[in-house]
């Protein structure tokens, strides 16, 4: 059975102090400060502490900040995101919404492969590679399976398989989403993200929602294709909302 972890907040705190609620772990990421993990492990003593590097590592300046974070978690290995738009084309879609069309594909590709080829010859962990959600049309190169897939072959790293982005890059592709889980490397998923996504207009984005009946169906539909070492539920919010998920993902598990 895989482990179960959670995401860090407020919310599983409370469960925690108030229920005794138990998982194997929680994931924190760079959002968090140095010193709220160091009090995340004295808050929970015995749980695993485990980092999504997220963007760390990729870019060499950064590696500094991805080795204090690893001194203070018990990571197995290190989790980062399939990057294909850069630092500035990121900034410029999450904050003013100017979403600059992605040229090039194979440049890209090839620019993400030797970041992590790079990152592999440095890092004392594994590296594993989540795939992404898409926010506009013109960055759908970021959910294309075929271009995930080319990069975890030639990294030889695992899948971070998140569930919520595969929802939501199926959606921008046409596809079910068990169609669009068909079309990526299963046999290397190491670790499953799930979170709820939810609807903006006529579009659905990563919003970090709780899960509905569609995302358990979708994770035990995976469950039955992979086998992942760890799945992280990625939700923070409500404490009621928080217990029924963690009761409902135990039982799938």
């Amino acid at each position: 059975m895989p482990a179960f972890t959670v995401s860090y907040s407020q919310a599983l705190l409370a469960l925690v102090r108030e229920n005794g609620l138990r998982c194997d772990g929680v994931e924190v990421g760079p959002y968090f400060s140095l010193s709220q993990i160091k009090r995340a492990a004295r808050e929970l003593p015995g749980w695993k502490i485990e980092l999504h590097a997220s963007y760390l590592g990729l870019v060499p300046f950064t590696r500094h900040t991805l080795k204090n974070y690893l001194a203070v978690t018990d990571s197995r290995w290190i989790s980062c995101h399939v990057r294909l738009i850069s630092v500035l084309e990121l900034r410029l879609a999450l904050r003013w919404h100017i979403y600059l069309p992605i040229n090039n594909p194979q440049r890209r590709k090839q620019g993400m492969i030797a970041a992590a080829r790079r990152l592999q010859r440095w890092a004392p962990l594994p590296l594993i590679l989540e795939n992404m959600p898409c926010s506009h049309p013109r960055h759908q190169l970021e959910i294309d399976p075929q271009i995930t897939s080319e990069i975890l072959e030639a990294t030889g790293c695992g899948l971070l398989l998140d569930l919520g982005h595969a929802r939501v890059g199926a959606q921008y592709l046409g596809l079910a989403p068990q169609d669009y889980l068909d079309l990526l490397p299963l046999d290397k998923v190491r670790q499953i993200h799930v979170s709820g996504p939810r609807t903006r207009g006529d579009r659905l984005y990563d919003a970090h929602e709780a899960l509905m009946q569609e995302d358990y169906a979708l994770l035990e539909w995976t469950l039955a294709r992979t086998d992942p070492q760890v799945v992280t539920l990625e939700y923070f919010r409500d404490r009621d909302a928080l217990a029924s998920q963690i009761e409902k993902i135990k039982a799938i598990l």
